[in-house]
């Protein structure tokens, strides 16, 4: 199966004459697939072994309402069709590959066309995290958008999916025989249209989205997932994307209540945590491969506590208050100084 991370994209943006530099992408495949279609049941399995050997590539399917039945569908016809319109998508199998790189057969996808596009950087980093609340019946997603070079952002969304990293039926649920469908569309969020990014949003500068839904047409909470990538609708180009592992569990209702609030952030010296604390409270600052930076205790039950960051590289952090066996851990992002 394929090995995915709770990610997001950690990228370091570093200045470069007061304009910061371009940074690598997190690729995009979006297939229009269905569940009665019987090409698809034949092409599929190879493009899902590709995908499997590419980790670090975002792959949503969506599937579609011909040529027959697909209960997957039937559960958010809408959101499909706004993504099937977008693309004028025709027939299916057909996958698209970052927005304008390759539309087309998914027999005609491969590693060079993944490994060409690796090298192409982007304007913009872009992370996402995902939770669900105690009674696991809504998610709640948050995606923040970085511009790290000069590009114009006139019709440039972002956009969020809500997927289920596996769905396995018993007995095929259309005509062509699969029982095994992959990173399936449940819902986009706040709708298919996207976020259209700020029009005056300068280098440096971020844009926070958050966004949540209550569960429905989910098959198990356990496959859930997300996916974000920013488009530009003038020429279909995805510039980012990111996404989140599956398997939110109860494990996850610690994230809810209470909650870590940071202020500035993104940060560029210190950041002040408004939380609860009692005097065994402990506070860690961790990069994204979990490394512990930092580690300081307030010592005494209080609820702000100012933390120095000005000796950290920019990029994204994970906040953490550990309190005997709980952890509440929000994100922080670091920006250079003078920005």
């Amino acid at each position: 199966m394929k090995k995915s991370y709770t990610l997001v994209l950690l990228l370091l943006s570093f200045s470069m004459g007061g304009i910061l530099a371009q940074v690598p992408r997190t690729m995009l495949v979006e297939h229009f697939t269905q569940a009665s279609c019987g090409p698809c049941a034949s092409l599929n399995p190879a493009l899902h072994t590709l995908l499997e050997n590419n980790p670090s590539v975002a792959y949503i399917k969506y599937q579609v309402s011909w040529p027959g039945t697909d209960p997957m569908n039937a559960h958010n016809p809408s959101h499909v069709n706004v993504r099937v319109n977008f693309y004028d998508v025709t027939g299916v199998p057909s996958t698209i590959f970052d927005g304008n790189v390759y539309k087309g057969s998914p027999s005609g996808f491969t590693q060079a066309m993944i490994n060409n596009r690796a090298s192409v950087s982007s304007p913009f980093s872009l992370t996402v995290s995902s939770r669900l609340n105690p009674s696991q019946d809504s998610i709640f997603v948050t995606a923040i958008v970085r511009k790290e070079a000069d590009t114009s952002n006139t019709g440039v969304y972002t956009r969020i999916a809500v997927l289920e990293k596996h769905i396995q039926f018993t007995t095929p649920p259309g005509s062509n025989g699969e029982r095994d469908f992959y990173h399936v569309m449940k819902r986009m969020l706040p709708h298919a249209v996207g976020t259209a990014l700020p029009a005056a949003m300068a280098v440096g500068e971020s844009d926070t989205i958050e966004v949540a839904w209550k569960l429905a047409n989910v098959y198990d909470i356990e496959q859930l997932m997300v996916t974000a990538f920013i488009q530009n609708n003038n020429n279909n180009n995805v510039y980012q994307a990111a996404f989140t592992e599956a398997g939110m569990t109860s494990a996850d209702k610690s994230l809810d209540i209470p909650a870590i609030h940071l202020y500035p952030n993104p940060a560029m010296s210190q950041c002040t945590l408004t939380f609860p604390f009692t005097e065994k409270s402990t506070i860690s600052l961790l990069n994204m491969m979990g490394q512990n930076l930092l580690t300081e205790m307030p010592g005494t039950a209080c609820s702000e506590y100012t933390l120095n960051v000005q000796n950290l590289q920019p990029g994204l952090y994970l906040c953490k208050v550990s309190e005997g066996s709980q952890e509440f851990i929000t994100r922080l992002l670091i920006q250079a100084q003078g920005l």
